[in-house]
């Protein structure tokens, strides 16, 4: 038992220092015997043992001293050469370079050539028959402690030998060769990332899921000391980009061999990442390069959606959720940053976030996954009211977002087949509604969110027979005039009448459907109530029509021109 303690013990001052570990073990190899031959020599003076030696038995035990060392060392090179190429075609031929720095090797050869050398001079030394007792005589006990010295750290340099071959500490190695000054020195095209994914990529394939964990985590933490470097010179922006590329190419790699757990834990560590890079760091490189998509923030939101959006193909529900929560949960922390600080900077990050929502939101739409499309829609919501709950202004940039993409997300369900299995425009046309509703929106932006619900009930009707669209539109107005109705807003109760007026006339026979439809929708009464109010007060929808052919702004040519042949037809 001691001995494995002596061996772990080995490998731990080796790893700490090779340098001063191989610089002691020869020390001890050369000194040592010098300590056993004086005390043999003294020991056979004093007891008188013989002491000459015959000159050919001398000679010869010499020469066979440098054979064997001779023999061990081709053997040990020739063995570690092997192993060499048996690692660098494993993992990495940048193993190559690492093994070059390795101090065994080189000690070994070193300690080897100076024992040689040091036997081949007693041997020429030795000229007389005998060699007597005196100098001669202590140098042969010497050479020969000398030669079982060096075979003994034959044991920890093939142990330290096998342990570099080890994918742990090849990843070590090449993590230690990465020092600032390399990557100073690097050229724009050269990734130092690279060969440290191989072989975490080749581990992933193999199975190997210990050794590609340990070199994820060990990945991270560089990414993470280079980005919160304060080095001046660091071209962090090829090493980012490189790092951005390999983590996808890597995830690929596990989907495909559908290793849900350890896709998870990319995600996981891409959080770590964002969580723990200095704050000043989040948005790096926006003043060195014209487009903040270069930023780290959303770089590593970026590989979060495309881990999710690949989740949602291969039906990895952990996966695609966990990162629906992560996308909201960094665009509630930037809405956070963003009052805080005023920097238009986290609205565009926000931006990206929701557009990444919004892609997996159709993603969902798509295959059919209805209870996945209201989670993703539900956090959207959620984010909405976060902003009107706390009674902040919304900025504007990301409301003209939100309000492209659920009208986005209505079109794709119009005009996809295979999404007319569910009720997916439900949500998207209400959340279009409410944000009608935001106080601090003005007469144009409420104007322009009424007009893309103009053009969707319209289009939802004549163009992709969808008429359960153009009711559902139509008793959401009827609700928003009686919302301003309420507010005595007369101004946006007159707009809502009118978009209202416009829509009814652009849908022919509507009215028949709407009667056989009204029980597929569960409105309260005071919706269906609030139609007769809402006309009442306004008066009659052909006046309200008029009234809306005199205002161009509100109206294309080709919708005034269907309008005016409805009133003549009336």
């Amino acid at each position: 038992m001691s001995g494995f303690r002596l061996l772990e013990y080995i490998d731990e001052k080796e790893a700490e220092n090779p340098g001063e570990f191989w610089t002691n073990v020869y020390f001890l190899v050369f000194f040592v015997p010098l300590v056993l031959a004086a005390g043999l020599y003294l020991l056979l003076k004093i007891f008188k043992f013989p002491t000459t030696l015959d000159d050919d038995t001398t000679r010869y035990l010499l020469s066979a001293f440098i054979q064997s060392l001779a023999a061990v060392i081709a053997i040990v090179v020739s063995l570690t050469l092997v192993a060499i190429q048996f690692t660098a075609s494993e993992y990495s031929s940048r193993v190559i370079e690492v093994f070059k720095k390795n101090h065994a090797m080189w000690a070994i050869i070193a300690g080897y050539i100076s024992g040689i050398s040091l036997f081949a001079f007693i041997l020429m030394s030795i000229s007389d028959s005998e060699v007597v007792y005196g100098i001669k005589s202590y140098a042969v006990f010497y050479s020969f402690f000398l030669f079982i010295a060096l075979l003994v750290t034959l044991i920890p340099h093939i142990r330290i030998t096998l342990n570099s071959m080890n994918a742990e500490k090849v990843i070590d190695n090449l993590f230690d060769d990465l020092t600032s000054e390399k990557l100073i020195s690097l050229q724009p095209k050269d990734d130092p990332f690279h060969d440290l994914f191989v072989i975490i990529n080749s581990s992933a394939i193999k199975g190997d899921m210990v050794t590609f964990s340990y070199g994820l985590k060990r990945i991270r933490e560089k990414f993470i000391e280079i980005v919160n470097s304060s080095e001046q010179e660091l071209d962090s922006n090829s090493i980012c980009s490189g790092f951005y590329d390999n983590v996808k190419r890597t995830s690929l790699i596990l989907f495909e061999k559908r290793e849900e757990k350890f896709i998870f834990e990319i995600i996981i560590n891409m959080n770590n990442i964002v969580r723990r890079i200095d704050c000043n760091n989040i948005l790096k490189f926006k003043e060195d390069t014209l487009n903040l998509d270069e930023s780290i923030e959303i770089n590593i939101h970026n590989i979060i959606a495309f881990l999710g959006n690949n989740a949602i193909d291969h039906e990895f529900e952990s996966i695609y959720s966990y990162s629906i929560n992560l996308i909201s949960g960094r665009i509630a922390h930037c809405l956070g940053l963003y009052y805080y600080k005023h920097d238009d900077d986290y609205i565009f990050i926000m931006k990206s976030k929701l557009l990444s929502l919004n892609k997996m939101a159709y993603k969902f739409m798509k295959s059919g996954n209805s209870q996945s499309y209201d989670e993703i829609v539900s956090e959207i919501k959620n984010i909405n009211q976060s902003f009107i709950d706390n009674s902040k202004e919304v900025p504007n940039e990301i409301i003209n977002l939100l309000v492209d993409k659920w009208n986005d997300l209505v079109y794709r369900y119009m005009k996809s087949p295979e999404c007319q299995k569910g009720q997916y425009y439900l949500e998207p046309i209400w959340e279009l509604v409410s944000y009608s509703k935001i106080s601090h929106l003005n007469k144009e932006e409420i104007e322009n969110i009424l007009e893309i619900l103009k053009d969707i009930g319209r289009d939802a009707y004549r163009k992709y027979n969808l008429p359960e669209i153009t009711i559902l539109i139509k008793r959401e107005l009827f609700d928003l005039g009686l919302h301003f109705m309420d507010k005595d807003n007369s101004e946006l109760n007159d707009i809502v009448v009118d978009y209202l007026a416009k829509l009814h006339y652009l849908c022919d026979g509507l009215e028949e459907i709407e009667n056989d439809s009204k029980n597929r929708f569960a409105y309260s009464s005071g919706v269906y109530a609030g139609e007769e109010e809402l006309e009442n007060r306004c008066g009659l929808i052909i006046t309200d029509m008029i009234n809306t052919l005199e205002r161009p702004y509100s109206c294309s040519d080709e919708e005034a021109e269907y309008i005016k042949k409805r009133i003549y037809i009336e």
